[in-house]
């Protein structure tokens, strides 16, 4: 099973770089380099948690689809930003201080994003969408992303999937929304009973966790029915 994931996850990134490639000859008047990346971990076929951002905000100057080789955030050698600092913090007020460094250990952690599209000082996502995109690019640009977003939680098989932000709760919220579920919108949290899934949000101001111990307080429920059953 794990070797027919790893082949759909392996065409779905190819698919990806091909696609911003065209994209970046289609608008080269707008853009010398259209960065992008995709993954910011392993690849996790099994993962008690996902990590999905809305794009890469740091102006990275990559085209790079492939996995990492660790967990961005527990890189130490990378993970002296914000959101990382903000999201250790949240696991250590959970009282799962060292479970990204174990998981990460155990390939049981994946982080991505909806769009591959890295920001650049004058062209941040919203304005790539709107402003540069056509409106039949810009609408194909988002039903690829959904779609592709779709499939890595499909073939991530994960327990937990942690929304960095209330936009991209919002379309989570959306793309499961046919699904018979548990919805709390005031704690940002959505159970998926039928897929044993849980959907967490927090809001952010830029990369700081707002309401950072009650994110935390539904992070150890969810954290506790995992590690508690294994125990």
């Amino acid at each position: 099973m794990n070797k027919m994931k790893k082949l759909a996850l392996e065409n779905l990134y190819n698919e990806i770089s091909n696609y911003y490639n065209s994209l970046e000859v289609k608008y080269n008047a707008f853009f010398d380099n259209l960065n992008y990346k995709v993954f910011f971990s392993k690849l996790s076929f099994d993962s008690d948690i996902m990590f999905l951002g809305i794009n890469p905000g740091k102006g990275e100057q990559v085209k790079y689809y492939l996995p990492l080789d660790k967990l961005e955030y527990v890189d130490s050698e990378i993970n002296n930003y914000a959101l990382a600092s903000q999201t250790l913090k949240a696991f250590d007020l959970a009282g799962y201080d060292g479970l990204l460094e174990k998981l990460d250990q155990q390939n049981k952690v994946l982080k991505t994003n909806i769009f591959y599209y890295c920001d650049q000082d004058d062209k941040k996502i919203d304005f790539f969408r709107s402003q540069i995109l056509s409106k039949e690019d810009e609408k194909i640009f988002w039903e690829k992303s959904i779609n592709w977003t779709k499939e890595i939680i499909k073939n991530s098989n994960t327990k937990i999937i942690i929304c960095e932000g209330k936009l991209v709760f919002d379309i989570l919220l959306d793309i499961f929304n046919n699904e018979e579920s548990i919805i709390n919108i005031e704690n940002l949290t959505i159970q998926i009973p039928s897929q044993k899934l849980v959907i967490l949000g927090y809001k952010r101001r830029y990369s700081n966790i707002l309401k950072i111990q009650d994110f935390s307080s539904n992070l150890r429920i969810e954290l506790n029915k995992i590690y508690n059953e294994q125990n």
